[in-house]
């Protein structure tokens, strides 16, 4: 584990680099929780995560291992960048009874969908009372490397979603521009 550990914050020192300008305006504008995700194993590892501080505020530790892959906008956008082996391996270990996905067609389907947009939104597991607004980050040779999110009581994304989804994907542009990508 602490190998793992160890490379995996090897290899996203650039990436922190990168985002944490970005991830500072942000919540410095926005004021809302946000994180950058990358997966390991199956599991979300928070890279880096910003505490919003608006009166009614989500922790930041609403996101991170304790979160299955399939539950939560991050997770799956991440899911969207696995190969076709690596996430029929994914499916055959948590399609089983009591696996935690319900319809391996349907997740397909909407895995498609996500990687075609790098952008995912909705509720972490069960919990309708907060929104997660994910967006794809990529390196200079256009690989998803991360995902930036940021997560808001549903009582303010309602009043402005496609606001929230545009800031959370520029802010992601933002950084994958300063990891070298070039769109196109």
């Amino acid at each position: 584990l602490v190998a793992t550990l160890y490379h995996a914050l090897e290899d996203s020192s650039s990436l922190v680099e990168a985002a944490r300008p970005v991830m500072a305006r942000l919540a410095a504008e926005h004021r809302e929780t946000l994180h950058l995700t990358m997966h390991d194993h199956g599991r979300l590892l928070l890279v880096e995560a910003m505490d919003g501080n608006r009166p009614l505020h989500v922790s930041t530790n609403v996101l991170g291992p304790h979160v299955a892959l399939n539950q939560a906008p991050p997770g799956r956008l991440h899911l969207a960048s696995f190969s076709p082996a690596r996430l029929e391996l994914w499916l055959n270990e948590h399609c089983r009874s009591g696996g935690g996905v319900d319809c391996r067609a349907r997740l397909t389907e909407d895995l498609a969908r996500i990687a075609a947009e790098g952008f995912d939104s909705g509720p972490i597991g069960e919990d309708e009372d907060l929104i997660c607004l994910a967006a794809r980050v990529c390196d200079h040779a256009g690989r998803a490397v991360a995902v930036l999110s940021m997560t808001v009581p549903e009582g303010r994304h309602a009043r402005q979603p496609r606001a929230f989804r545009s800031v959370t994907v520029e802010a992601a542009q933002q950084i994958s521009a300063r990891l070298g990508y070039k769109p196109g």
